[in-house]
């Protein structure tokens, strides 16, 4: 399963299609799985949400990809995004920083009521010690042999 990113910085539709054409280039291949479109911010900012994502839509339609999603939209961005998708348009996934420590429980909520499914881009943590060495963690690790890792991990699925 193949991912590609659209970085932040293309706000402008020929950017998008500019980013996945090198993108794809760079793989040496012809369409990818997935392509997510990473953070909103820019694209609010500049107005251009709206012809980003016909963009994606159109690069979806031409076989680029076989599903579109973001990056780190919180429940705000994503209202703004999801009425100006087409029926077959919508994004299928949402990668956010999401962990014991940052649960992001109303976005999982939200995401869940839209179809959207969320993966989790950091679920150690970043490598933060305190993730991994919660009370809870380190408790059901030793009752059932998984390390906290395994157990943090399996949070994160279910």
């Amino acid at each position: 399963f193949i991912i590609v990113k659209v970085p932040k910085r293309a706000t402008l539709p020929a950017q998008v299609r500019d980013e996945v054409l090198l993108s794809l280039q760079k793989l040496g291949r012809e369409f990818v799985d997935l392509i997510l479109l990473h953070w909103p911010c820019d694209a609010i900012e500049a107005d251009s949400l709206s012809s980003v994502w016909k963009e994606l839509e159109h690069l979806q339609a031409k076989k680029y990809c076989h599903f579109l999603g973001v990056c780190n939209f919180s429940i705000d961005a994503l209202r703004t995004l999801i009425p100006l998708c087409s029926p077959n348009g919508r994004p299928v996934l949402n990668q956010i920083e999401r962990h014991p420590l940052l649960p992001q429980w109303e976005l999982l909520d939200f995401c869940a009521r839209h179809g959207i499914q969320l993966q989790a881009h950091s679920p150690l943590g970043q490598g933060r010690s305190e993730v991994l060495e919660q009370h809870v963690v380190v408790d059901i690790s030793k009752a059932t042999g998984l390390s906290p890792a395994q157990v943090v991990l399996k949070w994160n699925l279910q």
